[in-house]
């Protein structure tokens, strides 16, 4: 591990996360400490030690399982991890939804998947050391950037634990987007659930609604059938009021009615089917955002706890900006008042027209869950990593 924790040097403040292999077992020495490593070094890992507490693990184990020899999902909901057509998918596609992860290096000691990497050209070796090559994706993902496509904006519950195949929720949503390995039109999971008064129906020019919540029925009803006048709604059926009162509105381009479907035995492929129709449609409808193409991220700083996003000039109008951090409720807009949204998968997404800056307003009890996490990986490493004591005479 000695050659490994000199090639780690080497990435001093590099903020791609690194990808490494689950060779035999989750529990294989080598593999923790390999990542302990990298904890200890203050890098990103696709590793998280307390992953039942981490919403991005859903999307990190499926991705890791893909670029590895075991295959694993502990302590975790997540239908991708095992799905045999995720996994058979192209090395290419997993690549892609690598990149998009924020993933900038791949450290592996199957020899099959090194044979892979070895002939792909969107990868370089980086180094070697025992079993183990660590290769470097060309074209990695920035922290942060200017969309140039408007994402879309889904209303509905976000669970993340004891979920069905049938679950009509973002998660699920998130899953298929994930699956189908293309991020150009992504979906935020709208700040404000309330129909009849949200913002974010001011904001998104395409809504999904899955869940139908709102105070004052015939506001909701008005407000819903006047935004499909010129933009996309996609609604699915819910024996709710207002989805009755949607659903019998005239037949429009703009507004598209879907069946709720159900079953006694959990089935991924039916919902499946049907959430790729949803975001193709979706898909169809986006737009590209004006003035976009000109404007870039020049800079990101991250610290404890603050995000800056600097960009290369003021903007005309705000415009949405990804940020490549896992979402969390306690990270706040600082500059101003605008909000922060989860994306595709469980990325942030942010309005802005100048540069952007976020702190992370957390409690003790957060701070003390986060700290707890990062001494278990540390402490796991060190175990794994301390050499052999002598035996009693």
């Amino acid at each position: 591990m000695r050659d490994f924790d000199g090639f780690v040097r080497t990435m001093h403040q590099d903020r791609r996360l690194t990808n490494v292999d689950v060779h035999s077992s989750i529990g294989d020495p080598a593999y923790i400490a390999l990542n302990a490593q990298l904890a200890s070094a203050h890098l990103g890992s696709t590793y998280s030690a307390l992953r039942e507490s981490s919403i991005s693990a859903i999307f990190m184990t499926p991705l890791r399982n893909s670029l590895s020899e075991h295959k694993e999902a502990w302590g975790i909901d997540t239908f991708l991890a095992f799905d045999p057509d995720f996994l058979s998918q192209s090395l290419d596609q997993h690549l892609d939804r690598a990149e998009y992860m924020g993933v900038g290096h791949l450290v592996t000691a199957s020899p099959g998947m090194a044979e892979r990497l070895n002939h792909n050209p969107r990868v370089a070796l980086e180094a070697v050391f025992g079993d183990w090559r660590a290769y470097a994706l060309r074209t990695p993902a920035p922290t942060a950037e200017v969309l140039q496509r408007e994402p879309a904006v889904f209303f509905g519950p976000a669970p993340f634990r004891k979920r069905s195949t049938w679950s009509y929720d973002y998660t699920r949503l998130q899953e298929e987007i994930f699956f189908r390995g293309r991020f150009d039109n992504i979906v935020a999971r709208a700040h404000d659930q309330a129909l009849d008064t949200s913002p974010d129906l001011d904001r998104f020019r395409t809504a999904i609604i899955a869940d139908y919540r709102y105070r004052d029925l015939d506001r909701a009803y008005l407000r819903l059938k006047s935004y499909s006048d010129n933009n996309t709604l996609i609604c699915i059926a819910a024996a709710d009021p207002l989805f009755r009162r949607l659903s019998a509105l005239p037949p429009s381009p703009n507004l598209h009615i879907v069946d709720r479907l159900s079953g006694r035995v959990e089935d991924i492929q039916p919902l499946r089917h049907q959430l790729q129709s949803i975001l193709a449609i979706a898909a169809r409808s986006t737009r590209g955002v004006t003035g976009a193409a000109d404007q870039r991220v020049r800079e990101v700083r991250l610290a404890d706890g603050t995000i800056r996003v600097f960009l290369t000039g003021r903007a005309a109008a705000k415009m949405p900006i990804l940020i490549r951090v896992s979402y969390f409720p306690y990270w706040r807009r600082v500059d101003s008042e605008e909000v922060v949204y989860m994306v595709t998968p469980t990325f942030m997404l942010t309005y802005a027209d100048s540069d952007v800056a976020l702190e992370f307003a957390a409690d003790t009890f957060t701070w003390l869950g986060l700290s707890l996490s990062l001494l278990a990986v540390l402490s796991a490493g060190a175990i794994l990593t301390r050499p052999a004591g002598r035996s009693p005479e």
